[in-house]
């Protein structure tokens, strides 16, 4: 998607405002793209409270409302990070190249890449 200097601009200017009253004022800003505006704006909204590095950063390009409300917070992800950093590397606060992590995959995971084939059985891991 590119976004003209002037829908650009008109997202700077209103990045802090209701987003019904800017859709109901449409016909205010002929030379926008309207649709294209306010799904920025609801994304930048929306980062600001879940995703402040990306809020913080000019020129991010955000995806439909749907994908950023589903999206994981800042602070969920970096939970996840530590607890996969944690679960593969131990304590270690280093991480090691791909070709020894994966001689470090478990035994009961398939060591290809493409995923396991659902048999119809529960699986435990032991």
């Amino acid at each position: 998607m590119t976004l003209t200097e002037e829908t650009l601009r008109f997202i700077r200017e209103h990045r802090k405002d209701n987003v019904r009253n800017l859709a109901l004022q449409a016909h205010k800003y002929p030379t926008v793209d309207e649709p294209a505006a306010i799904i920025q704006i609801v994304g930048r909204q929306i980062a600001e409270e879940k995703i402040p590095a990306w809020a913080a950063r000019e020129g991010i390009l955000y995806p439909a409302h749907l994908s950023m409300e589903q999206c994981s917070s800042e602070v969920t992800a970096n939970y996840k990070v530590k607890i996969v950093s944690d679960a593969v590397y131990g304590s270690r606060k280093t991480f090691t190249s791909p070709a020894v992590l994966a001689s470090t995959v478990p035994s009961y995971l398939p060591a290809s890449n493409s995923p396991p084939m659902w048999s119809g059985r529960k699986h435990s891991v032991q």
